[in-house]
């Protein structure tokens, strides 16, 4: 999850990963904290999957003082024939 996806994706860029894709947008963070967490569980189980079974809302946005919305959350990914390990 992030408020900013455009910066959030550089980040992933830089550990080699090329794609992503933002699968909700929201206002409220307990919606997004809930939805990544949903996600997660439903996922943790795929091979490339780099989410631990029970994660989910614990991220950047959990903050003293919150970010301004609205709130994404996303899935990155990578070519199957890209040269390196990403992550």
């Amino acid at each position: 999850m992030t408020s900013n996806p455009l910066l959030r994706f550089l980040s992933y860029t830089e550990s080699g990963y090329q794609l992503m894709w933002l699968m909700h947008q929201s206002p409220s963070l307990d919606l997004i904290h809930m939805l990544e967490a949903a996600l997660i569980m439903a996922n943790c189980h795929h091979s490339g999957c780099r989410n631990a079974k029970g994660s989910g809302g614990e991220g950047g946005l959990n903050r003293a003082k919150k970010l301004p919305p609205p709130y994404f959350v996303y899935i990155t990914g990578c070519s199957a024939n890209q040269p390196r390990r990403v992550g």
